[in-house]
């Protein structure tokens, strides 16, 4: 995907969903923002590692038992 923010096209990814499943509702997953180091370079490399973070949830039921 692309924007276009005052003359300057930023490409992104997006990687999972915005609200996950929390028993009978459903709540809002963090977002992260992954920039990577300079122009001319792409985000391939974090691709295989940070990809996994879309997989991750913490229920906030889950969090409240501990």
């Amino acid at each position: 995907m692309r924007v276009d923010i005052g003359g300057c096209k930023l490409f992104f990814d997006v990687e999972g969903a915005k609200f996950r499943p929390d028993g009978t509702r459903m709540v809002e997953v963090p977002t992260v923002l992954l920039l990577h180091g300079g122009p001319g370079d792409d985000h391939s490399i974090f691709k295989p590692a940070h990809s996994q973070l879309a997989d991750k949830t913490v229920s906030n039921s889950h969090k409240q038992s501990e």
